[in-house]
């Protein structure tokens, strides 16, 4: 991902492909683009492509915020390939307000698009008795 300052002069016309990730105190802004819509993109220089799990590896526990900015890029990024045509038209659809929704282009139908926010959380349960340490383990009964 780069800050939107970094991405305004790699990107210049095909800043409408950039998606709005968020913003840190209102000083950093970060967005990112699906290079593979982009024809003339060029590497950075001192940069590589890389893909997501690859770069995953390298975040470390502390760096919470590098790793929540690439886990909204991916997820968005992987939307905005999956809703490129209109499931109720099958007409192409365009990225609108920075990549939040995207819309039909047919007029006939104009259906607007938003990504599934679907919250989750992982926890650990655990417990000590007699310097012992236990967790809590489960699983579906499907999964057996």
């Amino acid at each position: 991902y780069l800050d939107f300052s970094a991405a305004r002069p790699l990107f210049g016309q095909h800043m409408e492909n950039l998606i709005w990730l968020g913003d840190v105190d209102q000083t950093d802004r970060y967005v990112a683009v699906d290079v593979s819509a982009v024809n003339s993109f060029s590497e950075p220089p001192n940069s590589s492509m890389e893909p997501p799990r690859t770069i995953a590896a390298f975040l470390s526990g502390e760096d919470t915020l590098d790793a929540a900015v690439m886990a909204t890029a991916t997820g968005k990024g992987v939307w905005h390939q999956n809703f490129r045509f209109c499931s109720k038209c099958g007409t192409k659809t365009e990225s609108r307000h920075a990549g939040s929704s995207r819309k039909c282009l047919n007029h006939e139908c104009r259906k607007i698009y938003f990504p599934r926010v679907d919250p989750a959380a992982i926890v650990l349960i655990t417990y000590k008795s007699d310097d012992i340490d236990y967790c809590l383990l489960g699983r579906q009964s499907r999964w057996a």
